[in-house]
């Protein structure tokens, strides 16, 4: 299947679109005229992690209110004039190898329920919060990536000093246990997809 670039109208001024942008309606959208693509949901009884405060409590501090900015998938803001700071998102996510060779994994104003959902996408099941702790929190945690794990690759020579995987991490750093679970994980069906025509 063609690769295809995602931009945003050049008469508004932008640049290719940020994934964060592109992950509710807009790329929903976008997949269905493109391909055309017709999906359907179904939910399944499967594996999960249960995500809960370790008994010592948690390791990070809320972030104050207004600390970070609301994203609205459908209208996502234009990208800062150069020479300007990048805004603080609410729920960004920034990975990439830290200066040890570890996995370094950042997500900034996010709920609970948003940083188990970050957490899924490199685990080998869903991540269902139980913390039932309110409020916005900024997550930094340094891992030691698991080769056959999701998203968890880093470039370059590893490091004979790797830190601790991902489960023992959150639980030292943050203050967050990932138990084994098995709960309701809803999945999204291809029924019909088409190779997209020539532009």
């Amino acid at each position: 299947m063609d690769a295809v670039q995602i931009l945003q109208p050049v008469g508004e001024g932008r640049g290719p679109v940020r994934t964060e942008m592109m992950a509710g309606p807009m790329l929903q959208t976008l997949l269905e005229e493109r391909f055309p693509l017709k999906t359907h949901r179904e939910t399944r009884e499967m594996p999960t992690y249960a995500m809960t405060v370790v008994k010592g409590g948690l390791k990070v501090q809320p972030v104050a209110e207004g600390a970070c900015t609301p994203i609205d998938l459908s209208h996502p803001p234009a990208p800062p004039k150069p020479g300007d700071p990048a805004p603080s998102v609410c729920g960004l996510m920034i990975m990439g190898p830290s200066g040890k060779g570890d996995m370094m994994m950042e997500v900034r104003g996010s709920t609970m329920t948003q940083f188990a959902q970050r957490l899924s996408g490199r685990l080998d099941r869903t991540v269902v919060d139980k913390a039932n702790v309110a409020g916005q929190f900024n997550f930094h945690l340094e891992f030691a990536p698991d080769p056959d794990g999701r998203g968890q690759s880093v470039p370059g020579d590893q490091s004979s000093e790797a830190g601790p995987g991902v489960l023992v991490a959150l639980q030292e750093q943050i203050g967050l246990k990932l138990s084994a679970d098995k709960g309701p994980v809803v999945f999204l069906i291809i029924d019909h997809v088409e190779k997209p025509s020539a532009n």
